[in-house]
């Protein structure tokens, strides 16, 4: 009965209802930050790369923001910490200014991690979101219907994905964590 009722529980869980949240916001964030960083590499291809001198130090600090931004949802809604990393400081030389302004490595790794993410992203609100949500719009679709048998196996299924998605989506969010401390976190 215990086993039964902690699978039957799982779903309304506090920890369920973060990670529900947390793969809401995920399109936002990521789409969001993918359409800066999208604008900024159009205007550096659209000036045949001249643009890049102006534009490429603000979108790696963009990256950086967004950085922080993913690093900021993991720890409120995932219970995850991942430490800022810091930045080396500038160089008093010509490399030194390129170096911190265009080849600085927190950005880039921010910035490839938004295109990381968007694979990702599908798993994640396909699983955290749209089996949490199957179960009550067939249920919709079931009363709306007037209670017709063809709507019951979708209710039935929206059932099964219901309960599998906390874990299943835990499981994702495996991978989210270790993308955000493998490229958002500090490296040696």
């Amino acid at each position: 009965m215990n086993a039964a009722w902690c699978v039957f529980r799982t779903p309304f869980t506090a920890r369920a209802g973060r990670t529900f949240i947390y793969c809401l916001c995920q399109p936002f964030v990521t789409l969001v930050s993918l359409l800066g960083v999208v604008v900024a590499i159009g205007a550096s291809i659209a000036g045949a790369g001249i643009p890049a001198l102006v534009v490429l130090p603000p979108m790696l600090a963009f990256g950086r923001a967004t950085g922080s931004a993913y690093r900021e949802l993991a720890r409120s809604l995932l219970d995850v910490n991942v430490p800022e990393p810091t930045r080396a400081p500038r160089r008093k030389s010509v490399l030194g200014f390129i170096v911190y302004y265009f080849a600085e490595p927190i950005g880039w790794r921010a910035i490839a991690h938004l295109w990381i993410k968007l694979i990702l992203l599908g798993l994640e609100v396909a699983v955290g979101v749209g089996f949490r949500l199957f179960l009550p719009l067939a249920v919709l679709g079931l009363i709306v219907s007037g209670a017709q048998l063809n709507v019951l196996p979708m209710v039935l299924v929206g059932s099964v994905l219901f309960w599998a998605a906390p874990k299943l989506t835990e499981l994702i969010l495996l991978l989210d964590v270790g993308l955000i401390r493998r490229l958002l976190g500090p490296t040696e």
